[in-house]
């Protein structure tokens, strides 16, 4: 173990050493250990080095251009017929190394400038990788209406397994599937992707996964990701975002599949779920005000959840008085739409202020209504914050009579004004009464 570094440095110099490693582990015995050390082996260490010696390997032979570097990709994406799903609970590794895989060569290629025969990407879609995974992560043929292959606790060992195949889809050429032209917006590669890298043709099993009807079993996956996993989830949101560029029919699918979370998953499981859709309501496109529109006025939309949820299930309807507040911080189209609609969310602000103001309380700074487990909402100094700044956009609302108002904090007696009139303010969604009503026992 101690050698691996010495190993790693071994590969990128020589084209020899790296040929006789390809040569080894394609055969019969480098097969056995790679099934042994990087699946079966119950000591995670074991499984790291493994995988790092195995990416560090495919990396050299693809920079080397190495005949050999499709038998041995043919060999590791064997593994997924059989041993990697009886070995489920070890897999990260295993996936670790494509997805660290498609990084390290891609940055190699940026620094240098050199094209070295197939891009990781375009190697990986040349062997089905992305279907194949896919099939592992799915089950052969599931329809829309079937059961999850793998278990929630199973499926937290897949995160590299999702951001490969996020990867991959960022390297993808999606102009074609664009239902409006970007008109005077302009928009760079997504992020993960060099501004100078070349983008693969979308490819038919990337197509069928994300903008076909079959697509829908995994952008469920997705969204159980974003509630089941810890760890970095940027490209997984960035993959999302990127599909919702100037693509309509794209957006308000996926907007419909979060709307959903939102109103079934445990409250505290929803933090990536927010996250995931204050990126798509940032995108900057002809699209903007009615995805806008989609996630907080149509059935089922944040303003229609905010009212069912705040009697029942008051730590669900702050995250989304919580949301509104950070999306109008963060995007001046989203803050100007806020205060047009202010008349149908100003009832949750005198709502967050009485459940603030209830009885006497101390700033809690360990306790999270993001994470923690109960359906009531907490008294924090981030609610604290976010009923100040949303009392202050109501008020530029009511200052200025337009969208050009500022961030200032409001006097106290323009704050009572405007949460008296929010109380009398229509709610579109039902009787206005029920939800100024206490939710806390």
């Amino acid at each position: 173990m101690n050698g691996s570094p010495r190993l790693e440095v071994l590969l990128s110099k020589s084209s020899e050493a790296c040929q006789w490693m390809v040569q080894y582990l394609v055969s019969a015995e480098g097969r056995e250990i790679i099934k042994i050390c990087l699946l079966e082996c119950s000591v995670r260490e074991v499984r790291v080095v493994v995988a790092t010696i195995l990416e560090k390997t495919l990396e050299s032979a693809l920079n080397f251009q190495d005949q050999g570097v499709d038998s041995l990709l043919d060999v590791l994406l064997s593994l997924l017929d059989k041993d990697v799903p009886e070995n489920c609970k070890n897999c990260s590794q295993y996936f670790s190394l494509f997805s660290n895989f498609v990084q390290k060569v891609r940055s190699r290629e940026v620094k240098t400038s050199i094209t070295n025969g197939y891009g990781p990407c375009q190697l990986l879609l040349k062997h089905a990788a992305y279907r194949r995974m896919l099939i592992f992560l799915l089950g052969p043929n599931r329809q829309n209406n079937q059961n999850r292959r793998w278990s929630s606790a199973q499926a937290r060992e897949f995160l590299h397994l999702h951001n490969t195949l996020a990867l991959i889809v960022l390297h993808s050429d999606l102009s074609a599937q664009r239902t409006v032209a970007p008109g005077s917006y302009k928009h760079s590669a997504a992020g993960s992707v060099p501004g100078s890298a070349p983008l693969l043709p979308l490819h038919a099993d990337i197509e069928a996964s994300l903008f076909k009807p079959e697509g829908q079993p995994y952008l469920l996956e997705v969204m159980f990701a974003m509630r089941e996993l810890s760890g970095p989830l940027s490209f997984l949101i960035e993959m999302i975002t990127y599909c919702s560029l100037c693509n309509e029919h794209f957006s308000l699918g996926v907007l419909q599949l979060l709307k959903n979370q939102l109103e079934t998953a445990p409250p505290h499981e929803l933090k990536n779920v927010f996250q995931m859709l204050l990126e798509i309501l940032m995108v900057e496109d002809p699209l903007q005000s009615q995805r806008l529109k989609f996630a907080f006025e149509s059935e089922k939309g944040l303003l229609a959840l905010m009212h069912q949820s705040n009697n029942v299930d008051s730590s669900r309807c702050y995250q989304c008085v919580k949301f509104l507040v950070t999306l109008a911080q963060k995007c001046a189209p989203a803050k100007d739409y806020f205060k047009e609609l202010s008349s149908h969310w100003s009832w949750a602000v005198q709502w967050l202020q009485k459940k603030m103001s209830e009885h006497y309380w101390t700033p809690q700074s360990n306790v999270s209504n993001e994470t923690s487990t109960a359906k009531t909402f907490q008294r924090t100094i981030s609610a604290q914050d976010t009923l100040a700044y949303a009392t202050a956009l109501l008020n530029e609302k009511e200052q200025s009579g337009s969208s050009n108002g500022s961030d200032g904090s409001p006097a106290n007696e323009n704050s009572d004004r405007s949460l008296r009139q929010g109380s009398e303010s229509p709610m579109m969604l039902g009787d206005s009464k029920s939800d100024l009503e206490d939710v806390d026992s």
